[in-house]
Protein backbone atom coordinates (compact mmCIF):
# COMPACT_ATOMS: atom_id res chain seq x y z
CA UNK A 1 0.00 0.00 0.00
CA UNK A 2 1.60 3.22 -1.02
CA UNK A 3 2.01 6.29 1.19
CA UNK A 4 -0.62 7.85 -0.37
CA UNK A 5 -3.70 5.82 -0.79
CA UNK A 6 -3.72 6.94 3.53
CA UNK A 7 -3.71 3.26 4.44
CA UNK A 8 -3.70 1.31 7.68
CA UNK A 9 -1.20 1.86 10.83
CA UNK A 10 1.21 -1.77 9.80
CA UNK A 11 2.94 -0.31 6.63
CA UNK A 12 6.20 1.17 6.79
CA UNK A 13 5.14 4.00 5.18
CA UNK A 14 3.31 5.35 8.36
CA UNK A 15 4.54 7.91 11.03
CA UNK A 16 6.22 6.49 14.03
CA UNK A 17 3.40 6.51 16.46
CA UNK A 18 5.45 7.16 19.39
CA UNK A 19 4.97 6.68 22.74
CA UNK A 20 1.22 7.18 24.47
CA UNK A 21 0.81 10.12 27.16
CA UNK A 22 1.70 7.02 29.74
CA UNK A 23 5.29 7.10 28.52
CA UNK A 24 7.85 9.13 30.51
CA UNK A 25 7.78 11.87 27.49
CA UNK A 26 3.74 11.65 27.80
CA UNK A 27 3.52 12.19 31.58
CA UNK A 28 6.41 14.87 31.37
CA UNK A 29 3.72 16.82 28.98
CA UNK A 30 1.29 16.23 31.10
CA UNK A 31 3.50 17.83 34.25
CA UNK A 32 4.57 20.81 32.17
CA UNK A 33 0.79 21.19 31.11
CA UNK A 34 -0.61 21.39 34.94
CA UNK A 35 2.61 23.53 35.74
CA UNK A 36 2.06 26.03 32.72
CA UNK A 37 -1.98 26.24 34.37
CA UNK A 38 -0.79 26.57 37.87
CA UNK A 39 1.74 29.19 36.90
CA UNK A 40 -0.88 30.97 34.44
CA UNK A 41 -3.25 30.70 37.30
CA UNK A 42 -0.52 32.17 40.28
CA UNK A 43 0.37 35.31 38.18
CA UNK A 44 -3.03 36.27 36.74
CA UNK A 45 -4.15 36.08 40.31
CA UNK A 46 -0.79 38.64 41.12
CA UNK A 47 -2.18 40.99 38.73
CA UNK A 48 -5.93 40.89 39.13
CA UNK A 49 -7.53 44.13 39.01
CA UNK A 50 -11.39 45.39 37.74
CA UNK A 51 -11.59 48.18 35.39
CA UNK A 52 -14.42 51.02 35.21
CA UNK A 53 -16.19 49.32 32.48
CA UNK A 54 -17.15 46.03 34.43
CA UNK A 55 -18.83 48.27 36.80
CA UNK A 56 -21.39 49.22 33.84
CA UNK A 57 -22.29 45.16 34.20
CA UNK A 58 -22.12 44.87 37.91
CA UNK A 59 -25.38 47.57 38.07
CA UNK A 60 -27.31 45.93 35.33
CA UNK A 61 -26.25 42.39 36.82
CA UNK A 62 -27.35 44.04 40.48
CA UNK A 63 -30.33 45.23 39.97
CA UNK A 64 -31.83 42.17 38.08
CA UNK A 65 -30.45 40.60 41.20
CA UNK A 66 -32.41 42.50 43.69
CA UNK A 67 -35.84 42.50 41.40
CA UNK A 68 -35.62 45.46 39.39
CA UNK A 69 -35.16 43.86 35.93
CA UNK A 70 -31.87 43.75 33.62
CA UNK A 71 -31.84 47.42 33.31
CA UNK A 72 -29.25 50.08 34.41
CA UNK A 73 -32.18 52.94 35.76
CA UNK A 74 -35.45 51.30 37.05
CA UNK A 75 -37.82 51.54 34.65
CA UNK A 76 -35.25 52.18 32.02
CA UNK A 77 -35.41 49.38 29.22
CA UNK A 78 -32.00 49.89 27.55
CA UNK A 79 -29.52 47.06 26.49
CA UNK A 80 -26.14 49.47 27.66
CA UNK A 81 -24.15 46.06 27.98
CA UNK A 82 -22.62 43.52 25.70
CA UNK A 83 -22.08 40.92 27.78
CA UNK A 84 -25.42 39.19 28.01
CA UNK A 85 -24.67 35.42 29.59
CA UNK A 86 -21.53 37.59 31.54
CA UNK A 87 -23.97 39.90 33.26
CA UNK A 88 -26.27 37.02 34.04
CA UNK A 89 -23.54 35.06 35.58
CA UNK A 90 -22.74 38.25 37.50
CA UNK A 91 -25.51 38.16 38.67
CA UNK A 92 -25.99 35.01 39.91
CA UNK A 93 -22.80 35.25 41.88
CA UNK A 94 -25.06 38.58 43.52
CA UNK A 95 -28.01 36.71 43.84
CA UNK A 96 -25.42 34.34 45.68
CA UNK A 97 -24.38 36.78 48.33
CA UNK A 98 -20.72 37.30 46.53
CA UNK A 99 -19.75 40.32 45.71
CA UNK A 100 -19.47 41.07 41.95
CA UNK A 101 -16.20 41.94 41.78
CA UNK A 102 -14.30 38.98 43.48
CA UNK A 103 -16.81 36.77 41.62
CA UNK A 104 -15.58 38.04 38.39
CA UNK A 105 -12.54 38.10 39.24
CA UNK A 106 -12.63 34.71 40.51
CA UNK A 107 -14.54 33.11 37.40
CA UNK A 108 -11.73 34.66 34.98
CA UNK A 109 -9.27 33.62 36.07
CA UNK A 110 -10.93 30.08 36.59
CA UNK A 111 -11.68 30.34 32.58
CA UNK A 112 -7.98 30.96 31.57
CA UNK A 113 -6.61 28.18 33.58
CA UNK A 114 -9.24 26.23 31.89
CA UNK A 115 -7.98 27.93 28.39
CA UNK A 116 -4.19 26.92 29.37
CA UNK A 117 -5.35 23.01 30.43
CA UNK A 118 -7.51 22.80 26.81
CA UNK A 119 -4.18 23.92 24.86
CA UNK A 120 -2.36 21.38 26.87
CA UNK A 121 -4.57 18.40 26.09
CA UNK A 122 -4.31 19.81 22.41
CA UNK A 123 -1.13 18.62 22.89
CA UNK A 124 -1.19 14.99 24.36
CA UNK A 125 -4.11 14.98 21.85
CA UNK A 126 -1.57 15.44 18.83
CA UNK A 127 0.99 13.14 20.22
CA UNK A 128 -1.70 10.12 20.02
CA UNK A 129 -2.21 10.95 16.69
CA UNK A 130 0.87 12.27 15.28
CA UNK A 131 2.82 10.27 17.70
CA UNK A 132 6.74 11.31 17.39
CA UNK A 133 6.86 13.87 15.62
CA UNK A 134 4.58 16.25 17.72
CA UNK A 135 5.80 18.31 19.77
CA UNK A 136 6.73 17.16 23.33
CA UNK A 137 6.47 20.29 25.22
CA UNK A 138 2.94 21.87 25.72
CA UNK A 139 3.58 25.01 23.46
CA UNK A 140 1.00 26.40 23.39
CA UNK A 141 -0.09 26.36 27.07
CA UNK A 142 3.08 27.20 27.96
CA UNK A 143 3.40 30.39 25.37
CA UNK A 144 -0.45 31.08 27.22
CA UNK A 145 0.86 31.09 30.79
CA UNK A 146 3.68 33.45 30.51
CA UNK A 147 1.43 35.98 27.65
CA UNK A 148 1.69 39.52 29.94
CA UNK A 149 -1.63 40.99 28.62
CA UNK A 150 -3.57 37.20 28.62
CA UNK A 151 -3.10 37.17 32.31
CA UNK A 152 -4.19 40.52 32.76
CA UNK A 153 -7.21 40.32 30.93
CA UNK A 154 -7.60 36.72 32.44
CA UNK A 155 -9.61 38.74 35.28
CA UNK A 156 -10.29 42.73 34.64
CA UNK A 157 -13.97 42.26 35.65
CA UNK A 158 -15.20 41.58 31.90
CA UNK A 159 -16.43 38.73 30.09
CA UNK A 160 -12.92 38.77 28.13
CA UNK A 161 -12.03 35.60 29.58
CA UNK A 162 -15.10 33.50 29.34
CA UNK A 163 -15.41 34.95 25.42
CA UNK A 164 -12.22 33.20 25.16
CA UNK A 165 -12.74 29.94 26.87
CA UNK A 166 -16.12 29.90 24.50
CA UNK A 167 -14.68 30.27 21.22
CA UNK A 168 -11.45 27.52 22.04
CA UNK A 169 -14.06 25.18 22.91
CA UNK A 170 -16.00 25.59 19.76
CA UNK A 171 -12.43 25.01 18.24
CA UNK A 172 -12.19 21.58 20.00
CA UNK A 173 -15.38 20.85 19.68
CA UNK A 174 -15.03 21.52 16.20
CA UNK A 175 -11.82 19.18 15.39
CA UNK A 176 -13.21 16.61 17.10
CA UNK A 177 -16.48 16.65 15.42
CA UNK A 178 -14.57 16.74 11.94
CA UNK A 179 -12.87 13.81 12.77
CA UNK A 180 -16.05 11.72 13.55
CA UNK A 181 -18.76 11.90 11.66
CA UNK A 182 -19.44 15.32 10.59
CA UNK A 183 -18.16 18.61 8.52
CA UNK A 184 -17.84 21.39 10.79
CA UNK A 185 -20.03 24.57 9.80
CA UNK A 186 -18.32 28.15 9.40
CA UNK A 187 -17.72 30.69 11.83
CA UNK A 188 -19.25 33.70 11.22
CA UNK A 189 -18.12 37.13 12.29
CA UNK A 190 -20.52 39.37 12.78
CA UNK A 191 -20.06 43.07 12.29
CA UNK A 192 -20.65 45.60 14.68
CA UNK A 193 -21.06 49.07 13.74
CA UNK A 194 -19.42 50.48 10.59
CA UNK A 195 -16.02 49.83 9.95
CA UNK A 196 -12.87 51.32 10.64
CA UNK A 197 -10.41 49.79 9.41
CA UNK A 198 -7.41 52.49 9.74
CA UNK A 199 -7.35 52.32 13.33
CA UNK A 200 -8.20 48.80 13.52
CA UNK A 201 -4.99 48.24 11.67
CA UNK A 202 -2.98 50.57 14.30
CA UNK A 203 -4.91 48.47 17.12
CA UNK A 204 -3.75 44.54 15.55
CA UNK A 205 -0.41 46.28 14.84
CA UNK A 206 0.64 47.17 18.41
CA UNK A 207 -0.63 44.23 19.35
CA UNK A 208 1.70 42.12 16.79
CA UNK A 209 4.19 44.63 17.54
CA UNK A 210 4.93 43.35 21.44
CA UNK A 211 3.84 40.09 20.33
CA UNK A 212 5.80 39.37 17.33
CA UNK A 213 6.85 36.13 18.01
CA UNK A 214 2.98 34.74 17.59
CA UNK A 215 3.63 35.61 14.27
CA UNK A 216 6.51 33.33 14.28
CA UNK A 217 3.43 30.72 13.86
CA UNK A 218 3.23 31.53 10.26
CA UNK A 219 6.88 30.58 8.56
CA UNK A 220 6.90 27.21 11.18
CA UNK A 221 3.34 26.10 10.03
CA UNK A 222 4.30 27.00 5.91
CA UNK A 223 7.77 25.37 6.47
CA UNK A 224 6.25 22.15 7.99
CA UNK A 225 3.25 21.91 4.91
CA UNK A 226 6.32 21.85 2.35
CA UNK A 227 7.78 19.30 4.15
CA UNK A 228 5.18 17.20 4.68
CA UNK A 229 4.37 17.65 0.97
CA UNK A 230 7.40 16.56 -0.26
CA UNK A 231 7.91 13.81 2.53
CA UNK A 232 6.99 9.63 1.11
CA UNK A 233 7.21 8.62 5.10
CA UNK A 234 4.14 10.37 6.31
CA UNK A 235 0.65 8.79 5.39
CA UNK A 236 -1.94 10.79 2.99
CA UNK A 237 -4.37 10.77 5.96
CA UNK A 238 -1.84 12.24 8.51
CA UNK A 239 -1.06 14.88 6.23
CA UNK A 240 -4.62 15.96 5.33
CA UNK A 241 -5.72 15.72 9.43
CA UNK A 242 -2.79 18.22 9.84
CA UNK A 243 -3.62 20.83 7.51
CA UNK A 244 -7.21 20.37 8.31
CA UNK A 245 -6.17 20.86 12.01
CA UNK A 246 -4.02 23.75 11.17
CA UNK A 247 -5.98 25.56 8.50
CA UNK A 248 -9.13 25.44 11.29
CA UNK A 249 -7.14 27.20 13.63
CA UNK A 250 -5.66 29.96 11.23
CA UNK A 251 -8.99 30.28 9.72
CA UNK A 252 -10.46 31.41 13.80
CA UNK A 253 -6.88 33.47 14.14
CA UNK A 254 -7.21 35.25 10.93
CA UNK A 255 -11.13 35.96 11.70
CA UNK A 256 -11.04 37.26 14.66
CA UNK A 257 -8.49 39.19 14.17
CA UNK A 258 -9.95 40.75 10.93
CA UNK A 259 -13.09 40.93 12.77
CA UNK A 260 -11.16 43.32 15.63
CA UNK A 261 -9.51 45.37 12.79
CA UNK A 262 -12.98 46.00 11.02
CA UNK A 263 -14.71 48.03 14.37
CA UNK A 264 -11.32 49.75 15.21
CA UNK A 265 -9.98 47.45 17.72
CA UNK A 266 -10.35 48.92 21.57
CA UNK A 267 -9.34 51.51 23.88
CA UNK A 268 -7.49 48.83 25.86
CA UNK A 269 -4.57 47.30 24.50
CA UNK A 270 -4.48 43.90 23.69
CA UNK A 271 -8.02 42.89 25.50
CA UNK A 272 -10.06 42.50 22.01
CA UNK A 273 -7.20 40.03 20.17
CA UNK A 274 -6.94 37.79 23.36
CA UNK A 275 -9.44 35.76 22.08
CA UNK A 276 -7.56 34.96 18.98
CA UNK A 277 -4.25 34.36 20.80
CA UNK A 278 -4.87 30.80 21.66
CA UNK A 279 -5.09 30.11 17.78
CA UNK A 280 -1.98 31.75 16.83
CA UNK A 281 -0.62 29.54 20.03
CA UNK A 282 -2.01 26.43 18.59
CA UNK A 283 -0.20 27.56 14.72
CA UNK A 284 2.75 27.33 16.84
CA UNK A 285 2.50 24.37 17.95
CA UNK A 286 1.84 22.75 15.15
CA UNK A 287 4.23 24.57 13.04
CA UNK A 288 7.11 22.42 15.76
CA UNK A 289 5.81 19.12 13.53
CA UNK A 290 8.00 17.16 11.55
CA UNK A 291 10.91 19.81 12.94
CA UNK A 292 11.25 17.89 16.35
CA UNK A 293 12.05 14.52 14.53
CA UNK A 294 14.90 16.04 12.97
CA UNK A 295 16.55 17.07 17.06
CA UNK A 296 15.08 17.93 20.11
CA UNK A 297 17.01 20.84 20.64
CA UNK A 298 14.77 22.53 17.80
CA UNK A 299 11.66 22.40 20.03
CA UNK A 300 14.16 22.88 23.08
CA UNK A 301 15.08 26.16 21.59
CA UNK A 302 12.25 27.39 19.88
CA UNK A 303 9.61 27.29 23.01
CA UNK A 304 11.59 29.17 25.46
CA UNK A 305 12.86 31.64 22.77
CA UNK A 306 9.44 32.48 22.11
CA UNK A 307 8.45 32.39 25.90
CA UNK A 308 11.41 35.42 26.31
CA UNK A 309 10.10 36.94 23.55
CA UNK A 310 6.64 37.39 24.54
CA UNK A 311 7.51 37.97 28.18
CA UNK A 312 10.32 40.26 27.54
CA UNK A 313 9.48 42.71 24.38
CA UNK A 314 7.67 45.67 26.15
CA UNK A 315 4.16 46.99 25.61
CA UNK A 316 4.02 50.05 22.88
CA UNK A 317 2.49 52.67 25.94
CA UNK A 318 3.59 52.70 29.36
CA UNK A 319 0.92 54.20 32.14
CA UNK A 320 -1.16 56.83 31.31
CA UNK A 321 0.19 57.44 27.62
CA UNK A 322 -1.89 56.67 24.66
CA UNK A 323 -1.50 55.75 20.87
CA UNK A 324 -4.24 56.09 18.88
CA UNK A 325 -5.88 56.42 21.58
CA UNK A 326 -4.91 53.42 23.15
CA UNK A 327 -3.74 52.81 26.44
CA UNK A 328 -2.27 50.13 28.94
CA UNK A 329 -5.54 50.24 30.60
CA UNK A 330 -4.07 47.70 33.54
CA UNK A 331 -1.87 49.99 34.77
CA UNK A 332 -3.90 52.68 35.29
CA UNK A 333 -5.68 49.94 37.95
CA UNK A 334 -3.89 50.46 41.51
CA UNK A 335 -5.08 48.76 44.34
CA UNK A 336 -4.31 52.38 45.96
CA UNK A 337 -6.76 53.93 43.30
CA UNK A 338 -9.29 51.28 43.13
CA UNK A 339 -9.62 51.40 47.03
CA UNK A 340 -10.15 55.10 46.81
CA UNK A 341 -13.03 55.57 44.19
CA UNK A 342 -14.40 52.51 45.87
CA UNK A 343 -14.24 54.73 49.08
CA UNK A 344 -15.38 57.77 47.40
CA UNK A 345 -18.48 55.68 46.06
CA UNK A 346 -19.47 53.89 48.84
CA UNK A 347 -19.86 57.96 50.21
CA UNK A 348 -21.77 58.79 47.78
CA UNK A 349 -24.27 56.45 49.13
CA UNK A 350 -25.04 57.73 52.66
CA UNK A 351 -25.75 61.20 50.78
CA UNK A 352 -28.02 59.44 48.12
CA UNK A 353 -29.52 56.57 49.68
CA UNK A 354 -33.37 57.11 49.17
CA UNK A 355 -33.04 59.77 47.14
CA UNK A 356 -34.86 60.09 44.01
CA UNK A 357 -31.69 61.44 42.44
CA UNK A 358 -30.54 61.87 38.67
CA UNK A 359 -26.75 62.02 37.78
CA UNK A 360 -24.58 61.78 35.00
CA UNK A 361 -20.95 60.24 34.97
CA UNK A 362 -18.45 60.00 32.96
CA UNK A 363 -17.20 55.97 31.81
CA UNK A 364 -14.27 55.88 33.89
CA UNK A 365 -16.87 56.36 36.72
CA UNK A 366 -18.94 53.66 36.47
CA UNK A 367 -16.93 52.13 39.35
CA UNK A 368 -17.55 54.83 41.54
CA UNK A 369 -21.35 54.64 40.75
CA UNK A 370 -21.78 51.50 40.96
CA UNK A 371 -21.32 52.05 44.58
CA UNK A 372 -23.17 54.95 44.84
CA UNK A 373 -26.29 53.74 43.79
CA UNK A 374 -27.97 56.99 42.47
CA UNK A 375 -31.64 56.19 41.76
CA UNK A 376 -30.80 57.26 38.00
CA UNK A 377 -27.51 57.41 36.09
CA UNK A 378 -26.38 58.42 32.76
CA UNK A 379 -23.39 57.32 30.89
CA UNK A 380 -22.31 60.53 29.02
CA UNK A 381 -19.14 59.78 27.79
CA UNK A 382 -19.93 57.15 25.49
CA UNK A 383 -23.99 56.26 25.49
CA UNK A 384 -23.88 52.94 26.74
CA UNK A 385 -26.73 53.14 28.98
CA UNK A 386 -29.09 55.33 27.21
CA UNK A 387 -30.39 54.73 23.73
CA UNK A 388 -30.87 58.51 22.68
CA UNK A 389 -26.81 59.33 23.48
CA UNK A 390 -26.00 55.98 21.79
CA UNK A 391 -28.58 56.75 18.62
CA UNK A 392 -26.85 59.89 17.82
CA UNK A 393 -25.33 60.69 14.68
CA UNK A 394 -21.04 60.13 14.30
CA UNK A 395 -19.95 62.65 12.61
CA UNK A 396 -16.03 62.28 13.07
CA UNK A 397 -13.99 59.16 14.38
CA UNK A 398 -12.41 60.11 17.75
CA UNK A 399 -11.06 57.55 20.42
CA UNK A 400 -12.38 53.92 20.06
CA UNK A 401 -15.32 53.51 22.54
CA UNK A 402 -15.55 57.30 23.55
CA UNK A 403 -17.01 59.17 20.50
CA UNK A 404 -20.23 59.87 21.28
CA UNK A 405 -20.67 62.73 24.27
CA UNK A 406 -24.17 63.95 25.71
CA UNK A 407 -25.82 66.68 24.78
CA UNK A 408 -26.29 69.12 27.44
CA UNK A 409 -30.08 69.92 26.74
CA UNK A 410 -30.39 66.08 26.63
CA UNK A 411 -29.54 66.50 30.76
CA UNK A 412 -31.89 69.19 31.46
CA UNK A 413 -35.03 67.57 29.32
CA UNK A 414 -33.60 64.72 31.71
CA UNK A 415 -33.62 66.76 34.91
CA UNK A 416 -30.31 65.31 35.90
CA UNK A 417 -29.62 66.85 39.06
CA UNK A 418 -25.61 66.36 39.38
CA UNK A 419 -22.62 66.10 37.16
CA UNK A 420 -19.86 63.82 38.88
CA UNK A 421 -16.94 64.41 36.36
CA UNK A 422 -16.22 67.08 34.21
CA UNK A 423 -19.03 67.49 31.47
CA UNK A 424 -17.68 69.28 27.95
CA UNK A 425 -19.70 72.70 27.66
CA UNK A 426 -21.72 72.22 30.74
CA UNK A 427 -20.35 75.66 32.32
CA UNK A 428 -21.88 77.68 29.29
CA UNK A 429 -25.09 76.37 30.16
CA UNK A 430 -25.52 76.58 33.53
CA UNK A 431 -24.22 78.72 36.31
CA UNK A 432 -21.26 76.83 37.96
CA UNK A 433 -22.02 75.66 41.65
CA UNK A 434 -20.61 73.33 43.09
CA UNK A 435 -21.18 71.04 45.46
CA UNK A 436 -19.36 68.83 48.16
CA UNK A 437 -19.66 65.60 49.26
CA UNK A 438 -16.81 64.99 51.66
CA UNK A 439 -13.83 64.32 49.65
CA UNK A 440 -16.00 64.49 46.33
CA UNK A 441 -17.10 67.32 44.39
CA UNK A 442 -19.85 67.38 41.85
CA UNK A 443 -21.25 70.03 39.90
CA UNK A 444 -24.99 70.90 40.25
CA UNK A 445 -27.24 70.98 36.46
CA UNK A 446 -30.68 71.43 38.06
CA UNK A 447 -31.16 73.05 41.34
CA UNK A 448 -34.05 71.21 42.81
CA UNK A 449 -34.81 73.05 46.19
CA UNK A 450 -36.30 69.82 48.30
CA UNK A 451 -33.53 67.44 46.96
CA UNK A 452 -30.92 69.83 47.61
CA UNK A 453 -31.86 70.65 51.09
CA UNK A 454 -32.13 66.73 52.09
CA UNK A 455 -28.68 66.99 50.88
CA UNK A 456 -27.60 69.62 52.76
CA UNK A 457 -29.44 68.09 55.87
CA UNK A 458 -26.95 64.79 55.43
CA UNK A 459 -23.74 66.91 55.38
CA UNK A 460 -23.26 68.37 51.92
CA UNK A 461 -21.69 70.99 51.17
CA UNK A 462 -22.63 74.15 48.86
CA UNK A 463 -23.37 77.83 48.47
CA UNK A 464 -27.22 78.55 49.05
CA UNK A 465 -28.27 79.40 45.22
CA UNK A 466 -31.46 80.77 46.34
CA UNK A 467 -30.15 84.02 48.24
CA UNK A 468 -27.46 84.77 46.19
CA UNK A 469 -29.81 84.56 43.24
CA UNK A 470 -31.84 87.06 45.28
CA UNK A 471 -28.87 89.45 45.29
CA UNK A 472 -28.00 89.08 41.65
CA UNK A 473 -31.92 90.41 40.89
CA UNK A 474 -30.91 93.13 43.37
CA UNK A 475 -28.28 94.88 41.08
CA UNK A 476 -29.69 93.60 37.95
CA UNK A 477 -29.79 96.71 36.86
CA UNK A 478 -26.08 97.65 36.99
CA UNK A 479 -25.51 94.94 34.99
CA UNK A 480 -25.70 95.09 31.17
CA UNK A 481 -28.13 93.77 28.89
CA UNK A 482 -26.22 91.09 27.09
CA UNK A 483 -24.97 90.23 30.14
CA UNK A 484 -28.91 89.40 31.91
CA UNK A 485 -30.00 87.86 28.81
CA UNK A 486 -27.24 85.11 28.82
CA UNK A 487 -27.84 84.68 32.85
CA UNK A 488 -31.33 84.32 32.34
CA UNK A 489 -31.06 81.80 29.55
CA UNK A 490 -28.42 79.80 31.94
CA UNK A 491 -30.48 80.08 34.96
CA UNK A 492 -33.50 79.01 32.71
CA UNK A 493 -31.58 75.85 32.27
CA UNK A 494 -30.88 75.31 35.37
CA UNK A 495 -33.40 76.80 37.69
CA UNK A 496 -36.72 78.30 36.30
CA UNK A 497 -37.69 75.69 33.62
CA UNK A 498 -37.80 72.91 35.94
CA UNK A 499 -39.29 75.04 39.00
CA UNK A 500 -42.30 77.66 39.76
CA UNK A 501 -40.82 80.86 40.81
CA UNK A 502 -42.68 83.24 39.48
CA UNK A 503 -41.27 85.80 41.90
CA UNK A 504 -37.92 85.44 41.01
CA UNK A 505 -38.51 84.52 37.64
CA UNK A 506 -40.81 88.03 36.55
CA UNK A 507 -38.21 90.32 37.78
CA UNK A 508 -35.53 88.82 35.01
CA UNK A 509 -38.50 89.07 32.11
CA UNK A 510 -39.33 93.18 33.80
CA UNK A 511 -35.76 93.65 32.98
CA UNK A 512 -35.11 92.55 30.00
CA UNK A 513 -38.71 93.87 28.55
CA UNK A 514 -37.16 97.05 29.42
CA UNK A 515 -34.37 96.57 27.19
CA UNK A 516 -36.12 96.38 24.33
Amino acid sequence: MTPESGGGGGTPTDPDPGPPAATPTGRAAQIATILAVLCGIAVAWRRAWTCDDAFISFRYADDLAHGLGLVFNPGERVEGYSNFLWTLWCSLGIRLGRDPERWSIASGIAAYGVCLALLGTQTLGLRRRFGAAATALPAAALLGAVHPDWTIFASGGLETSLFTLLILCGYVLLVLAYYGDWFPNPWYAKSIGRAWYGQGGTYVGLYFARYWALLAAAPLVLATAVSLRRSPSIAMNLRREWSDRSGLAAGFAVVATLAVARIGGDFMFARFLIPATPFYLILFELGLYRWRPRGRWTEVLLVPAAAAAIVLTPPPMRGGERVAGISNEWEAYSPQFCARVRQQGEALRRYFDRLPIRVVFMGAQARMIYYARPWVAIEGETGLTDRTIARQNLPKRGRVGHEKRVPIAYLTARHVHLALGPVVGLDDYVPPVAVWFDSVECQVIHWDPPLMAALGARGARFPDFLPRLDVYIGRMDQVSDARVREDYRNLRHFYFDQVRDERRERAFRSRLERAR
